[in-house]
């Protein structure tokens, strides 16, 4: 991609008011914003879920490309009380099909800051699982303006977001938005594993079901193990057909996204009731997408691969992976 300065923008056209519109639910007298809902209703919102490392990125990245859609931003989640920011992502599509690549860029974000900032909870309490019972009507009614907040400033009438926590938070983001979409993207575990511990914040990355503890807090467990724990936990979690149905629920493998992207994009779309239009065709084809299926084999060895496989049983062999595992 080429480089190119970063353009200015004149104040004239971009035009951020700053109001007390968009505040933490903890930090106003009356427990939330202005008790009212968003001019424009969010309908329909779509939610990527997966264990980190799984592909969702790859497929988020290109899904934002979508003209119809919007999405938590880089600037939005650096201020989260500023959602006028998304105005910024405008800019995302025309840089990819242009192939630009600028400093700053508007970029897709996960959003934790965002979701940590209208959350009801306390910071300590925003890593672990979440069912219908922890939804908040001020909470919800919060984030439906912040999103809505999206929709307007990004141009979308739809909004989609990647958040890999979300994953195991589908009850709750179904009581919050009970017409929303949700794609679960699955990967290999050992593949995931073997990409979870050569990422920079594999160190720092807590695990909610061992007490919120990282892996060098735990030094008695395999860093192979907690890949492997994570893998089957967060699965298990977005595992959630029989809650959603099949109109609200929908499964894609990376192994199929890597070898048929055109196929399983144009899938997700119509899932999710979106359009292939000719601007977001050159925006997919912006993106050079590597098949890294296999990868994991020359990086792991065979005790390795037998920690990870025992720390993913029987989930792992229910889904179809693993055959060609030697125990």
């Amino acid at each position: 991609m080429s480089h190119v300065p970063c353009p200015v923008f004149d104040r004239r056209v971009i035009r951020v008011r700053i109001t007390a519109d968009y505040r933490n639910p903890r930090e106003t007298r009356d427990g939330g914003a202005e008790r009212r809902e968003p001019r424009a209703p969010v309908q329909q919102p779509i939610f990527l879920i997966g264990c980190g490392r799984s592909g969702t990125t790859l497929l988020y990245d290109i899904l934002c490309g979508q003209p119809g859609l919007a999405w938590f931003s880089n600037y939005t989640d650096r201020w989260p009380g500023l959602p006028q920011l998304a105005v910024l992502s405008r800019l995302y599509a025309p840089m990819r099909r242009r192939e630009l690549s600028l400093p700053r860029a508007p970029l897709p974000s996960e959003g934790y800051r965002i979701f940590d900032y209208y959350s009801a909870r306390s910071a300590a309490d925003n890593n672990r699982p979440l069912d219908g019972s922890d939804a908040n009507p001020m909470e919800r009614l919060a984030l439906r303006r912040v999103i809505a907040a999206h929709l307007r400033f990004g141009g979308g009438s739809r909004f989609i977001n990647k958040n890999t926590r979300n994953t195991r938070r589908v009850p709750f983001l179904h009581q919050m938005f009970p017409d929303a979409r949700f794609i679960h993207v699955i990967r290999d575990p050992r593949a995931t594993a073997s990409s979870l511990l050569r990422v920079a914040f594999w160190p720092a990355l807590r695990f909610w079901w061992r007490d919120n503890r990282t892996a060098t807090e735990l030094p008695d467990v395999d860093a192979e193990t907690l890949a492997g724990e994570l893998w089957a936990h967060e699965v298990r979690a977005g595992l959630q057909q029989g809650l959603l149905g099949d109109s609200a629920y929908m499964e894609v493998r990376y192994e199929d996204l890597v070898a048929a992207p055109r196929e399983q994009v144009s899938a997700v779309l119509k899932f999710v009731g979106l359009e292939w239009t000719p601007s977001f065709e050159s925006v997919f084809d912006s993106f050079a997408i590597e098949d890294r299926t296999s990868k994991f084999r020359s990086s792991l060895n065979d005790y390795q691969l037998q920690l990870i496989a025992k720390a993913t049983q029987p989930l792992a062999q229910e889904l179809g992976y693993l055959s060609d595992q030697p125990w």
